[in-house]
């Protein structure tokens, strides 16, 4: 069993299960019905990865043993450095992930002071590319990189260039009255008018946004509110004139949901009295 804390969990395609953390001799036991279950295997510590698992059939009245799930030791390293473009400054604390294709595993690490990051994986190809966070004034608009490396040694000069986000987009949603409606969430997205690579976007906070793009171009800006949203935005895309360094500001106007639709379905194919059926 591994030192440290491996947590396995079995769910369904609907998303009901379980999971629990495996004990000292590194077994688990689970009781749940007889059904088809995905296997999701958790590793704590970056040293080691869980390896893909086939979904597993769990018969009734009868105990379904997984087979032995042995961790992969990330004994690779992919490394480079993010810039920024025009500037070549480093670009810190960026994540950046890399995934692969064939496990569909992804892991992350983080760009230092000098830019420079670095990303343990296990051997095999994987797409490698930076993800700023939307409060980070960095945006990369170009494809992952593609990298193949072997056990126990590293790929370097894994290099990015990103574009500076010197720019704000604010965005306020106000309620029916004109106030700010706090308990809006959702998600704004801006999108430069003349070059749809270059787009970026932030979540809803509180009824506001702040989306950090680059600065002296057009950007045009749309509103998507969460599922289950008590308000609806029927407005049209928005447009953003946005100079160096300049935030400006949008506002969205919001309607409240507060009218309700009541209505059934009924199921009359047993009913003798019909005599029509619609198709």
């Amino acid at each position: 069993p591994p030192p440290f804390t491996v947590t396995v969990g079995l769910h369904t395609d609907e998303g009901i299960g379980v999971k629990q953390d495996v004990d000292a001799a590194g077994r688990f036991t689970f009781n749940l019905p007889h059904h088809v279950y995905k296997v999701d295997v958790r590793v704590l510590n970056p040293g080691y990865a869980a390896p893909p698992v086939d979904s597993i059939y769990a018969a009734p009245l009868a105990t379904t043993a997984v087979p032995t799930i042995t961790l992969i030791a990330r004994d690779a390293a992919i490394t480079g450095t993010l810039t920024v473009t025009g500037t070549n400054a480093p670009a810190q604390d960026v994540p950046v992930i890399a995934w692969s294709p064939d496990t569909h595993a992804a892991f992350s690490g983080r760009s230092g002071p000098d830019g420079m990051y670095m990303v343990m994986v296990y051997s095999g190809t994987w797409w490698v590319r930076p993800a700023p966070l939307p409060d980070q004034p960095y945006l990369y608009t170009g494809e992952p990189s593609q990298v193949t490396v072997v056990a126990n040694q590293a790929a370097s000069n894994v290099d990015f260039s990103l574009l500076s986000a010197d720019a704000t987009i604010h965005g306020v949603l106000v309620d029916p009255q004109g106030n700010v409606a706090n308990d809006a969430r959702g998600w704004g997205k801006a999108v430069k008018t003349t070059d749809t690579t270059i787009r970026n976007g932030a979540p809803v906070m509180n009824g506001t946004f702040d989306i950090l793009v680059p600065g002296g171009a057009v950007y045009s800006v749309s509103l998507r509110l969460a599922d289950g949203s008590s308000y609806v935005y029927t407005g049209t895309e928005q447009t953003a004139s946005v100079g160096t360094g300049e935030t400006v500001t949008l506002t969205f106007p919001l309607d409240v949901k507060n009218a309700r639709f009541v209505g059934a379905l009924i199921d009359r194919r047993n009913n003798d009295d019909i005599v029509e059926r619609q198709p």
